[in-house]
């Protein structure tokens, strides 16, 4: 497996990316309350008209939202994508070893120790490929097999 195939300062980024979420989100939440307050202050009077600039903070609010959202989804989003697979893979393993007898398909699903069918045969004592039980030649290199 590769060290590390992102970008050369990756850990700084998803660590960057982290911390502007997390504000982000801190600051949508107090400008949400601060709205909150403001409403509820303005819902015992006999004339609801909401003039105090407070009013505002629910608008100025959604743009954090949305950077929170954006900023936590790229500083999460690959330990997000390894938990998803680690709880997906192992279900689709075996549901391709169900489906095709233990083959598989390519190399997925194959069972360990079940030799494909039409490699079953004995191996080259020259270069230690599996051939086909009826082989006389080795397909790899040419040798006569034992």
């Amino acid at each position: 497996m590769a060290a590390n195939p992102g970008f050369a300062q990756q850990g700084t980024l998803r660590t960057v990316f982290r911390v502007v979420g997390v504000l982000a989100l801190l600051g949508f939440v107090l400008l949400l309350v601060l709205f909150a307050k403001d409403v509820a202050s303005t819902m015992g009077d006999e004339s609801f008209v909401p003039e105090t600039p407070n009013f505002m903070l629910f608008f100025a609010a959604l743009p954090l939202l949305i950077v929170a959202g954006v900023c936590l989804n790229a500083g999460f989003g690959g330990a997000a994508a390894r938990y998803a697979a680690g709880e997906v893979m192992p279900v689709a393993k075996d549901s391709l070893e169900y489906l095709t007898d233990g083959q598989g398909v390519g190399h997925l699903g194959r069972t360990p120790g079940a030799p494909p069918e039409d490699h079953a045969g004995p191996s080259c004592s020259r270069c230690g490929v599996r051939n086909d039980a009826e082989a006389t030649f080795c397909d790899a290199c040419g040798d006569r097999l034992a």
